[in-house]
């Protein structure tokens, strides 16, 4: 049985309930706890990081300091692609939406590290804060994404853009995707290798209320990736 959030003392308890700053961390992300004069967000992207804002060329390309188990901040902002990025300010530019981080990176750096290396790729969307991220496999990110959601009604508008169906949802080895909340049905955009302008399109009709046919149920193969049903 997957353990609740509540379950993981360092994901609850010494961190800010507003962004997940951990103790001793800035905030700064516009949470409670940061004064700031900025307008209230109302929409989210729910950024993942490896196979969205990078690609397996990124991993090939990259030498081994850069790799993400062992590296810096320096080195680890070889592995994101400013191009990619650039396909995500597209979508927040487009409709006001901010970011929060679901991806494993979360497990390797504090979120103001994770800002500091979005803002390095050129976002500059608001950064809300980083969620899941406590172990590589599923790593609880949809259960804290609806946590995070749920404490934030101002929140009206979201989407997810993961490479990884298996983080929120049934991995059939075919068929439709079978997400653990209704709630991910329609919003989830599931990159095959980066996000694609195709992908952007989708992230922001989605935020925009008006979900496209592509979204929602798809089918996969073995490994959880995306494939034409």
């Amino acid at each position: 049985m997957t353990p609740d959030d509540r379950d993981l003392p360092h994901v609850r308890g010494d961190e800010c309930p507003r962004c997940h700053a951990h103790d001793g961390e800035p905030h700064g992300l516009r949470c409670a706890d940061a004064a700031s004069d900025e307008p209230t967000v109302t929409a989210v992207v729910a950024l993942d990081f490896d196979g969205v804002i990078n690609c397996e060329d990124t991993y090939r390309n990259a030498d081994r300091d850069a790799l993400i188990s062992t590296a810096s901040e320096e080195h680890s902002a070889r592995l994101i692609e400013r191009d990619l990025v650039a396909r995500v300010q597209r979508v927040c530019d487009a409709t006001g939406a901010g970011v929060v981080v679901v991806s494993a990176w979360r497990g390797f750096f504090p979120v103001d590290a994770l800002v500091r290396l979005l803002r390095g790729a050129g976002l500059t969307a608001p950064v809300l804060g980083a969620v899941g991220g406590v172990k590589m496999s599923g790593d609880l990110r949809a259960s804290a994404l609806l946590e995070w959601l749920d404490e934030r009604p101002e929140v009206t508008r979201w989407c997810v853009i993961d490479d990884d169906v298996r983080a929120f949802g049934d991995r059939p080895k075919r068929g439709p995707v079978r997400y653990a909340d209704a709630r991910f049905a329609g919003r989830c955009i599931h990159p095959r290798d980066g996000i694609t302008d195709a992908d952007a399109d989708a992230a922001i009709a989605i935020l925009r209320g008006h979900a496209p046919a592509t979204c929602g149920p798809v089918c996969v193969d073995a490994d959880g990736r995306e494939v034409a049903p």
